[in-house]
């Protein structure tokens, strides 16, 4: 990786114009040095190794955040996959529902099953229906939706059959591993 490419806040300077201002290359003005650095540099150093990260919105190159996803994972409880919950790589969107799945993702990517860090999934579900979310717009002042005959009645039908339904799935806190390359 050629460094020399990078700007990083040790190459950057800025100039004390008072006591309380610090003025970049950008000709702005800053309150705190450090925050002028900042603005001004492009890239930063990893947090772990000290490589430039080259984003400054990322503090790990992408090899120590790659270890430090690893240790998260490790960390996580390891259950017992029963072969019908969906599972999903952790930290990513990628989604199996089946084994076989598993095995063809992992042909066509050239890895091993035990490299792709699986957690199981639970069902998404969204947040109780409330009728007055809906129509308060529309309701005269200081009126509420249980004003209204069948209201309740409403979002009791809604929210038994949102309860009943599988919209999503989303990553738990639970690894999986799979036994068999």
């Amino acid at each position: 990786m050629d460094e020399s490419k990078y700007i990083l806040p040790e190459g950057i300077e800025v100039k004390k114009v008072s006591r309380e201002l610090w003025i970049g290359k950008d000709n702005r003005g800053y309150s705190e040095k450090s925050t002028a650095v900042y603005s001004l540099a492009i890239d930063k150093k990893c947090d772990i190794c000290g490589k430039p990260v080259g984003n400054t919105c990322y503090t790990l190159c992408p090899a120590c955040s790659a270890i430090k996803d690893s240790e998260r994972y490790y960390e996580l409880e390891e259950v017992e996959w029963d072969g019908e919950t969906i599972l999903c790589i952790y930290g990513d969107d990628t989604y199996f529902s089946y084994e076989d799945e598993i095995y063809d993702y992992c042909n066509d990517n050239e890895i091993k099953v035990s490299d792709l860090h699986l957690v199981l999934c639970e069902k998404n579900k969204p947040r109780p229906f409330n009728l007055y979310d809906v129509i308060d717009d529309v309701l005269p002042e200081d009126a509420e939706s249980s004003d209204y005959a069948g209201a309740q009645e409403v979002e009791d039908v809604v929210n038994d059959w949102l309860g009943k339904q599988t919209f999503s799935w989303i990553g738990s806190n639970k690894r999986v591993n799979i036994k068999g390359e």
